[in-house]
């Protein structure tokens, strides 16, 4: 599906076909929303099906194992870069060395930020390069990883990410730039489930408030 298809079945849904002119929402204000409310629809996705198979199906939303770039050391962590794409972590491991070993590889284990502590004074919690213990904790648009005698040399992760932002060619942007034609680069199923995000939005700005209910019916259905 194109941006301008689903620009055309936002009006349609919006409108009830567009059988009337209650809702007038340019291009330029949908992609807003669009864009938005993928985000929002991606966190539902990766929140509800998590501990299931279906979380397989975001496969299009899956980036496996991006070097991330360090961007500073101190003495017990490696700061490196998350992409600007970023959503949410799913797994990492480092490449790391001891004197004579190296290019070991070790998976690493996030914990929370809170028990960052214990990573620092805890001896069962600290990194481990023989027990192949390696603790991160993500925060600041980073990803902290810790060592103790032993150096993290690269760094890889798998991750979900944003969607794509779409946008339509004939209006311009805020910052006064001519919008172009950007396609949404996940399937067709998933676009109509950010549409239907999209028109209960509308609807709530509208006060619509039966639309509003018939929206997240079909918003319920369609998960």
């Amino acid at each position: 599906m194109t941006s301008l298809e689903a620009y055309v079945a936002f009006l349609n849904l919006a409108n009830k076909l567009n059988s009337n002119d209650d809702i007038n929402i340019d291009k330029g204000r949908f992609v807003l929303l669009y864009n938005k409310h993928a985000k929002v629809w991606l966190s539902s996705r990766v929140r509800q099906d998590r501990a299931t198979e279906k979380i397989d199906e975001l496969q299009q939303l899956i980036i496996e194992e991006a070097q991330l770039s360090p961007v500073g050391v101190s003495s017990d962590h490696v700061d490196f870069k998350l992409p600007d794409d970023w959503y949410e972590h799913i797994s990492g491991y480092a490449i790391c060395s001891q004197g004579p070993c190296k290019n070991k590889v070790i998976n690493a284990d996030q914990v929370k930020n809170e028990e960052k502590r214990l990573i620092l004074f805890d001896e069962n919690w600290r990194p481990d390069f023989d027990f192949e213990w390696l603790p991160i904790t993500i925060g600041e648009d980073q990803i902290q990883v810790f060592f103790k005698n032993f150096s993290v040399d690269k760094f890889y992760i798998d991750y979900y990410r944003y969607p794509k932002d779409i946008d339509i060619a004939g209006y311009t942007r805020i910052d006064g730039t001519a919008s172009v034609n950007i396609n949404p680069d996940v399937d067709d199923i998933y676009v109509n489930q950010i549409l239907d995000l999209v028109v209960a939005d509308v609807s709530r700005i509208y006060q619509n408030n039966e639309k509003v209910q018939l929206d997240l019916n079909r918003i319920q259905q369609e998960q």
